[in-house]
């Protein structure tokens, strides 16, 4: 099953293409190509994104080159390679779900628990007790 990024986690991460990449400097459909990214070469720093709208059916995500000016990069499923992220500390859409509601999870609960894997940790050392000490002798 594929990740799912939210948009916001991606602003500040580079991207790198999974596949060749077109580069615009005209978020639209009909913008013209001024540049190609290769297969496993980074695109860019995400700068920001822009939603789609009439003249554009994709987010684009936006870029800015050594000189400041912004470009865009259509976002396709099977673009981008977004394995790279997790590395940069982008989290996925279910990781924050889930520290969220580990998080909001009530103190008894979560005490509560740990008791029960503390007692499950004790109940097996205790098991394994006597096999451990015949395989030592």
């Amino acid at each position: 099953m594929a990740n799912t990024y939210s948009a916001a986690q991606i602003i500040g991460k580079t991207l790198y293409a999974f596949q060749d990449i077109n580069l615009k400097r005209d978020p639209s459909d009909s913008g013209k190509t001024v540049f190609t990214v290769k297969q496993g070469q980074p695109v860019g720093i995400v700068y920001s994104y822009l939603m789609p709208k009439e003249g554009r059916s994709n987010l684009y995500w936006v870029f800015k080159d050594a000189n400041g000016r912004e470009y865009y990069a259509e976002h396709k499923t099977g673009l981008f390679d977004f394995k790279a992220l997790q590395g940069q500390g982008a989290k996925d859409t279910e990781t924050i779900i889930k520290e969220q509601q580990e998080a909001a999870q009530p103190a008894r609960e979560f005490w509560s628990n740990k008791a029960l894997q503390l007692g499950a940790l004790v109940l097996v050392a205790y098991l394994l007790k006597e096999p451990i000490k015949n395989m030592l002798k």
